[in-house]
């Protein structure tokens, strides 16, 4: 029986078919092996120890990861010589509150303090002494544990210019024997209760910054306001030991602080 003629349309589509598929056995044996059979190794022979060294690599690899590796630390408080105000206040050490003065020290001020001075009346026998440090013992203490454990201890009170009255040793050591305010054994009762050994009883101290440096003026308010309340406790521990049948005058433990930038100064 003669074979049946397929129509041109079914001889192209089969001859079509065919061609493709040849071509795709042909791109299958020809395409390169992929890229993690290229580069299997030869396997290592099995042995307990090369199974052991298996399992422990898959441990690892199923164990989660922590997640307080991958969460941020925690930030700290700096602990440097820049008491913030914040920090001060935890101490009960307030800076420019704007109060008003009391009624004693306020008269004492514009009377006595702001008074011209009488060119008649023989200066007072001071000294003044640039960067000296102050006993540590007279900062105030934290109020409470919780102050200790978050803001840690104040800054070491440090003047950067401290006024008061000259010691006998540097009186004696000038060319020209200055006056002293104290006795030598006034002097030697005060060394048993001493805030710094260059001089008794600063009353004026001073925070010098400069422009264009790391510091401003609120860094020298702050660290005035640290001294001041330093000298203030000392003074208050001091007269109420001279005289404990009766408490201590703000006016004789006042101190004043003053702070320059070299644009702005206040006292």
């Amino acid at each position: 029986m003669p074979s049946r003629k397929r129509p041109p349309s079914e001889t192209c589509a089969t001859s079509e078919l065919s061609f493709l598929g040849s071509a795709k056995r042909r791109a299958i044996r020809s395409s390169p092996l992929p890229h993690f059979q290229r580069s299997l190794k030869r396997s290592l022979p099995l042995t307990q120890r090369n199974l052991k060294a298996l399992e422990d690599s898959q441990n690892i690899a199923d164990q989660p990861l922590c997640l307080a590796t991958l969460r941020p630390p925690s930030p700290t408080r700096p602990n440097n010589n820049l008491d913030t105000s914040l920090k001060l206040a935890a101490y009960h050490i307030f800076v420019d509150y704007g109060r008003e003065l009391p009624l004693a020290l306020k008269q004492h001020v514009s009377t006595v303090v702001l008074a011209p001075r009488d060119p008649n009346v023989p200066l007072s026998p001071n000294a003044a002494k640039n960067e000296i440090n102050l006993h540590r013992y007279f900062l105030p203490l934290p109020p409470d544990r919780t102050v200790k454990e978050v803001w840690k201890e104040l800054s070491q009170p440090r003047p950067d210019t401290a006024i008061g009255y000259v010691t006998r040793r540097d009186a004696q050591s000038t060319d020209t024997l200055s006056a002293t305010a104290f006795t030598a054994k006034e002097e030697r009762l005060l060394d048993g209760f001493c805030l710094t050994q260059y001089l008794l009883f600063p009353f004026l101290t001073s925070q010098w910054k400069t422009p264009n440096s790391n510091e401003n003026i609120l860094h020298a308010h702050n660290q005035a306001a640290r001294d001041g309340a330093v000298i203030v406790n000392y003074l208050y521990n001091f007269y109420s030991l001279a005289y404990p049948d009766q408490g201590p005058a703000i006016i004789d433990t006042a101190h004043y602080s003053f702070t320059c930038d070299l644009h702005t100064a206040q006292i």
